[in-house]
């Protein structure tokens, strides 16, 4: 009698070994952790006053705040995003301490719209931003100085020439 000779079936034979294959590799692969997520606190008037009313600091700090409306209509707001976009560009370059954005989200305004508002800040780093009831406010606050013109060694121990905080 005759031997009959096995048939393999190759493509059967290349997906039982390349499917394992592929998928350890994609697995073992190292993944960008970045985390896409902003950090966006509510502002509350009355926890604010009660929490730093002491210290006598102002989150809304006294400015020229430019309103700007948006509403449903996703080309208009568009515009109007751009338009704040470079205007919040325009206050960081020159470091304006006097202007700010405020964007006012009406109560049909999508979603999108307030994401796309929230990826500006992350986009061009603006320094500070606060979601409000009046809308998402935007300006540029002067980098907090330390006063080193009097030096205050009352908590220090002072050995041989270097005081040792």
């Amino acid at each position: 009698m005759h031997k009959r000779r096995k048939k393999y079936y190759i493509p059967g034979i290349v997906s039982l070994l390349g499917i394992p294959l592929i998928l350890c590799y994609f697995i073992n692969r190292q993944v960008n952790s970045r985390l896409h997520v902003i950090p966006v606190d509510w502002y509350n008037k009355q926890y604010w006053r009660a929490t730093n009313n002491s210290i006598g600091m102002s989150l809304v700090p006294e400015r020229k705040y430019l309103k700007l409306e948006l509403t449903r209509n996703t080309d208009s707001s568009e515009i109007v995003l751009n338009f704040g976009e470079m205007l919040i560009r325009k206050i960081i370059a020159e470091r304006d301490t006097l202007n700010a954005v405020n964007f006012v989200f009406h109560d049909d305004c999508k979603y999108e719209t307030l994401v796309s508002a929230l990826n500006i800040c992350l986009i061009n780093n603006v320094p500070c931003y606060f979601l409000s009831i009046d809308g998402l406010v935007m300006y540029y606050a002067a980098p907090y100085v330390v006063d080193t013109s009097t030096n205050n060694y009352q908590n220090t121990i002072s050995c041989g020439t270097k005081p040792y905080m």
